[in-house]
């Protein structure tokens, strides 16, 4: 039985997730078919330009964390390098716009839909989407979310076998294949 909490939140109050949850196997297709079939450099692009820049994420040990973004602050990540003019040292901020464009528009083209239909609905209600990869005995240290205007949501996309969960204070809450935790 699902316990929710004022830390974990029934996923059904958010309807629009729908959208997202709905597809989730397409999305998961997507993410497979980008980390099989995208060259060396595309990898290297997406993971250095495209990951999170925030600190606010820190492992323990020797344990890793690998995450990508296709949508920041409400922006496909192309539309964000060029409101904030993004800076890099070997390429332009137009480059590295079309690049992510390229990128997004080869690779996740479903996952895209399905942001904008959802941010169609209400402008910018989705704000963040990254694609991360827990790799095997991760163990994030305690960190908050000091925003109480937003609520992160996870969906499962690639759950390995086991005992597989994520702890919010005293709860565990198991991840699983198609389903959202808020």
């Amino acid at each position: 039985m699902e316990t929710f909490n004022e830390y974990h939140l029934d996923p059904q109050q958010f309807p629009f997730l729908h959208r997202l949850q709905d597809n989730w196997q397409a999305i998961r297709d997507e993410f497979t078919y980008f980390d099989r079939n995208a060259s060396d450099e595309e990898l290297s692009f997406t993971y250095e330009v495209l990951g999170p820049k925030s600190k606010t994420i820190k492992t323990k040990g020797k344990s890793k964390y690998s995450a990508f973004g296709i949508l920041f602050q409400g922006k496909f990540i192309e539309e964000y390098i060029k409101l904030h003019q993004i800076e890099y040292s070997d390429r332009t901020t137009n480059e590295a716009s079309e690049r992510a464009l390229a990128l997004r528009e080869k690779f996740f083209p479903n996952l895209a839909k399905a942001i904008a239909q959802v941010n169609a609905i209400e402008d910018n209600l989705l704000r963040n989407v990254y694609f991360g990869t827990f790799h095997p005995g991760l163990d994030i240290k305690l960190h908050v979310n000091y925003n109480p205007h937003m609520n992160r949501g996870y969906l499962g996309l690639i759950v390995p076998e086991g005992d597989i969960a994520m702890k919010i204070c005293h709860d565990n809450l198991h991840w699983h294949e198609g389903k959202f935790m808020v």
